[in-house]
């Protein structure tokens, strides 16, 4: 037999010193793991929001070339337009509108709200609509971070911090 016999009285630390360790496995491991989730689920929310923001974008500025191209048709001798009044697209804003809702600022969204509002108002064949779009364009593009995705275009624009705050609102028309 062994001439070394355990203490009977030895000190009640050293005989948890296992389980401590064990614990402290546990909890560096269900922390690390922890960490990990909550970084990718956010990666997977920025990603969702920058996408958001480019499939309005395209749309905004698909939209912006169509009246573009309706408001050089106009012929001031017959005060009528040579092309038929464009057929603009909201899809990408009622679809992704609720995540633009959570990801921009108040300023940012106002702009891009006060677009698509104008843009129903232009689409329903209000008067003066499109001055009013027209208007809101920059601002919008700049809150959609159009600065991002062109060279430079934007640039001037976003830094003036005129776009960061609300749009006027629209003037009220007599009845």
């Amino acid at each position: 037999m062994s001439s070394v016999q355990p203490r009977e009285g030895g000190s009640r630390f050293f005989q948890l010193v296992p389980a401590l360790v064990g614990l402290l496995g546990v909890l560096i491991g269900a922390a690390a793991t922890s960490g990990i989730t909550w970084l990718g689920d956010h990666n997977r929310a920025k990603a969702d929001e920058r996408g958001a923001e480019r499939l309005v974008l395209a749309e905004v500025e698909r939209n912006t070339d169509l009246l573009f191209n309706y408001q050089i048709s106009y012929n001031p001798v017959t005060h009528k337009h040579l092309s038929h009044r464009p057929r603009l697209s909201d899809a990408a804003w009622r679809a992704e509108r609720e995540r633009l809702a959570r990801s921009l600022s108040n300023g940012e969204w106002a702009w891009v709200a006060t677009y698509y509002r104008d843009l129903a108002d232009f689409q329903a064949q209000a008067r003066d609509a499109a001055s009013y779009i027209d208007k809101d364009e920059g601002c919008t593009l700049v809150s959609l971070n159009a600065w991002l995705y062109s060279k430079y275009k934007y640039t001037a624009l976003r830094k003036s911090g005129r776009c960061t705050k609300p749009p006027p609102p629209p003037p009220i028309e007599a009845p």
